[in-house]
């Protein structure tokens, strides 16, 4: 990089690029955010968009992942 500032759309991820950065699929970036055990995310209407920052933290802070909470059977 030249020192410059990075573009914003490059600052924001949509939930594939998320979920490839991650190493999972975007089925399971979808479970662990309804789980609430994913990385922070917020929505654009009904869009749903990462920022890249917090996708890298994530991923330091859970180097083996997280397991998702199973649910209870009624």
């Amino acid at each position: 990089m030249n020192g410059e500032a990075p573009e914003p759309l490059e600052l924001f991820l949509v939930p594939t690029e998320a979920a490839a950065q991650l190493g999972v699929s975007v089925r399971k970036l979808r479970r662990l955010r309804q789980a609430e055990v994913g990385p922070a995310y917020f929505t654009i209407g009904s869009r749903i968009r990462y920022l890249a920052a917090d996708v890298a933290q994530w991923r330091s802070d859970h180097p083996d992942g997280v397991q998702i909470p199973r649910r209870r059977a009624a």
